[in-house]
């Protein structure tokens, strides 16, 4: 059975290895990108991305610029978009989602969150 395809979004180079590195293991095939600008590229690239793993490391909102058109452009209705960070639930949705134009799914989770249980949220995704 062939995994859904992933891009993985940090301004990390040790977090995009250690997730890039689990998925793969796991059968998933996976992309990355540090920022918004990079990932806009590999999605023009993978067209069958299926799951996004957007990271806010520091509360930045880096990753920011640019997620409205990333969003709108590339992303598609069974999308599942986990953005991960220690920004309050509340802010995410403030930051990142524009409801008028929301057509994804979308799971936040704390950046304390494990890789093990990231994993199992991935796995638990119901793709279509």
């Amino acid at each position: 059975m062939q995994q859904a395809e992933i891009l993985i979004i940090s301004n990390s180079a040790g977090k995009r290895y250690i997730f890039f590195s689990a998925l793969t293991r796991l059968g998933y095939r996976c992309y990355t990108a540090q920022n918004i600008q990079e990932a806009q590229s590999q999605m023009k690239f993978a067209n069958k991305i299926k799951i996004v793993l957007l990271f806010f490391a520091d509360g930045s909102l880096d990753h920011y610029v640019g997620f409205d058109d990333l969003s709108r452009n590339f992303f598609k209705k069974s999308t599942q978009l986990f953005l991960i960070g220690k920004q309050p639930q509340q802010q995410f949705q403030q930051i990142a989602i524009d409801p008028g134009t929301k057509n994804y799914n979308v799971c936040f989770l704390p950046n304390t969150t494990s890789i093990h249980n990231l994993i199992k949220n991935i796995q638990q995704t119901n793709l279509k």
